[in-house]
């Protein structure tokens, strides 16, 4: 009997225990706005007014969100929320090259090089391996790219 009871009590506990480890998600549901999913592309408001005259004729600016490198197939990138694959077209421009880091689009106003994270510069470094077998202090020197 007692063993009964006890099995009772912890069934109610654990129910109790997942009702409350499920309450943020519900309140949010309840709001109407739900639950954002941090993994979709940014998608530009259409709907936003632009502040001045001069913003309304402003083409909006292309933003590189990620690259796709796939053996055997064409290169392609997400600008803006949109796939586009080397040679294709976005905003009136065409994407001429894709890299690991970085896209360029060439269009009437000239070439547009855009990078994927633009403030981290890639360096690449080599070391003397005879050195470190010898036992001598490692030297590294600084490619340019």
């Amino acid at each position: 009997m007692a063993d009964a009871m006890r099995t009772v009590r912890y069934f109610w506990l654990s129910a109790a225990i997942g009702l409350l480890a499920l309450f943020p998600f519900l309140a949010n549901a309840a709001d109407g706005e739900g639950m954002k999913d941090p993994t979709r592309p940014m998608v530009l408001d259409a709907s936003a007014k632009p502040a001045t005259e001069a913003d309304a004729d402003a083409v909006p600016a292309a933003v590189l969100q990620t690259v796709i490198l796939r053996p055997g197939r064409k290169p392609a990138a997400m600008i803006n929320g949109q796939m586009v694959e080397l040679g294709g077209e976005i905003a009136g421009a065409r994407v001429t090259a894709i890299t690991d880091n970085q896209v360029v689009l060439t269009g009437l106003g000239g070439k547009e090089i855009l990078k994927l994270n633009p403030s981290v510069e890639k360096r690449v470094l080599i070391e003397k391996t005879m050195a470190k077998k010898v036992g001598k202090p490692v030297v590294t020197r600084e490619l340019k790219q």
